[in-house]
């Protein structure tokens, strides 16, 4: 009595299988027709793009001054073995360990001064700029316009944080992704790198391999048996590269920054976290208002459903909007989701429209008006971030440094208040503070961490002017009062801002006191 149930099942089965296949074919010779279309005019407008792009983060890099979070990872990078970098230290970091252990090798084998520190972010943005315009199917304006995006072009590039290698791997992942049934390993290696750069690439990842093993699982049946055995063995190395990263990474019981377990409550709506911080992410990564934004996403998502590879979108937007929604969501962390759709768009790129019609007329047209306002707000960001940031100091931690050394400021002398002055320490061979541990450049995020308890007694006190502008005017006059009725009064102030998306977001300034009595 089943027969014709079964029958009827298997012709299904070959159908799906068949279709699978007729798209994997799609996608391999859309790959190759867009490899053959790289001559001629095609390729002296991609050089010419890329070469833009070089010049103009080169010149960005050139006057840029780091702030903490970049020379916190740095000087843990310098002072520390790698063994204890990534077996202790990470852990209360909250990064992976591709980025760490690239600036370990730059420093220890290498030897390399803190002012490479932002050539080889810059090198690794060039290079996903290069895999960008080399291999991705879209149209050559889109290839000319993207990589002048803001986290393309700045976040992304100038400020050398783990970030600079997430459009890299999140590309390599999107290429490989087609042909991962075929050869697995690429597509495991890509995802892999993308998940050891940041968290946030690590949800990404996830959500990519996630929805790959979806599509070979219900193309299962057109698929080879020893190529299915090497699927699964990829996907075992994949959760073995996670569960190593988990292993570095799980939050120790005394880690002060950035834990999972915190409430939503306890900082109410003004978080980096939580539900009501959701629409803000959205809107920075794309146009800076939520409406639009999230009009800009629904849009995507149903461009990409039409083409039936609505997973490679959901899945990863939605692990990482949950990561945002538990762990934290800052600024700088939302270009993940301007990512996440591109890499969507590139996968579903090459498959045809299903059937739709007008709506698939009317949803290509919505796309190209969508990409247009997109590229035009990011321009403008583009431009006037670096604006500032060639006019301005991104952190005032360079002319602390100089202005302690033309006051023959030593370690026996001086003191620095709070984890952000850790931006000073990289221009000295070793820390230049007193009160923190002896020998160590870098903050430690542990609840024994008594630096600031002992920041008293000394010539010389930097003092922070950080978070919010908000928090920063009620912080400073606090730490002012206290410092000046221990005998302390400015002698020096070192102005900085944190320029985003053509605004100042966060200041990073730095007062230097000097003890009178």
């Amino acid at each position: 009595m089943n027969v014709p149930r079964r029958i009827s099942r298997l012709a299904e089965v070959d159908r799906e299988s068949e279709s699978a296949r007729l798209e994997l074919v799609h996608c391999r010779a859309a790959g190759q027709e867009g490899d053959v279309q790289l001559s001629g005019n095609r390729q002296f407008t991609m050089a010419l793009t890329l070469a833009a792009y070089c010049g103009l983060v080169l010149a960005g890099v050139s006057h840029h001054e780091p702030w903490a979070d970049e020379a916190q990872a740095w000087v843990l990078s310098r002072d520390l073995s790698y063994r204890y970098l990534l077996f202790h230290q990470l852990a209360y970091e909250g990064h992976p360990p591709l980025w760490p252990t690239i600036l370990w090798v730059a420093s220890h084998w290498f030897h390399l001064p803190y002012q490479s520190l932002g050539w080889i972010g810059s090198l690794c943005a060039i290079a996903g700029c290069w895999f960008f315009c080399r291999y991705s199917p879209f149209p050559l304006w889109v290839r000319v316009l993207f990589p002048f995006t803001y986290f393309m072009a700045f976040q992304y590039a100038i400020v050398a944080r783990p970030y600079v290698l997430l459009p890299l791997c999140t590309f390599a992942a999107a290429y490989t992704f087609a042909d991962a049934e075929r050869r697995p390993w690429r597509f495991v290696v890509a995802a892999s790198a993308l998940a050891m750069v940041t968290a946030p690439g690590v949800m990404m990842a996830l959500g990519l391999v996630t929805s790959r093993a979806w599509y070979a699982f219900r193309s299962r049946v057109g698929i080879p048996r020893h190529a299915r055995k090497r699927l699964i063995a990829a996907a075992i190395v994949f959760g073995l590269v996670l569960a190593f990263i988990v292993f570095v990474n799980w939050p120790p019981a005394d880690r002060t920054n950035a834990r999972g377990d915190r409430q939503a409550a306890a900082g109410g709506d003004a978080g980096n976290f939580g539900f009501r911080a959701l629409p803000s992410e959205v809107a920075t990564a794309f146009f800076g208002s939520p409406i639009p934004s999230i009009a800009f996403l629904i849009l995507v998502g149903a461009w990409c459903a039409c083409r039936r590879r609505f997973l490679v979108f959901a899945l990863p937007l939605l692990a990482l909007l949950a990561f945002f929604v538990k762990v934290y969501g800052s600024l700088w962390h939302c270009g993940a989701l301007t990512l996440i759709v591109v890499s969507a768009l590139w996968i579903a790129w090459p498959l045809p429209m299903r059937n739709f019609g007008k709506l698939g007329w009317a949803l290509n047209a919505f796309m190209a008006v969508g990409a247009v306002a997109f590229f035009a707000v990011n321009g403008y960001w583009t431009a006037r971030t670096f604006e500032m940031d060639y006019s301005r100091s991104y952190s005032g931690s360079l002319d602390v440094a100089n202005f302690l050394r033309s006051a023959r400021a030593d370690r026996s002398s001086t003191c620095g208040f709070e984890f952000h002055t850790v931006a000073v320490q990289p221009y000295f061979q070793g820390s230049i503070f007193k009160n923190w541990p002896e020998g160590e450049a870098f903050w430690r995020f542990e609840e024994g961490n008594h630096s600031d308890e002992d920041c008293y007694g000394a010539k010389w006190v930097v003092a922070p002017i950080c978070c919010t502008f908000e928090v920063s005017k009620q912080s400073i006059w606090a730490n002012d009062r206290m410092l000046r009725s221990l005998g302390y009064f400015p002698a020096h102030v070192s102005r900085g801002a944190m320029f985003f998306q053509g605004r100042e977001v966060e200041p990073t300034d730095f007062v230097v006191y000097r003890r009178e009595r």
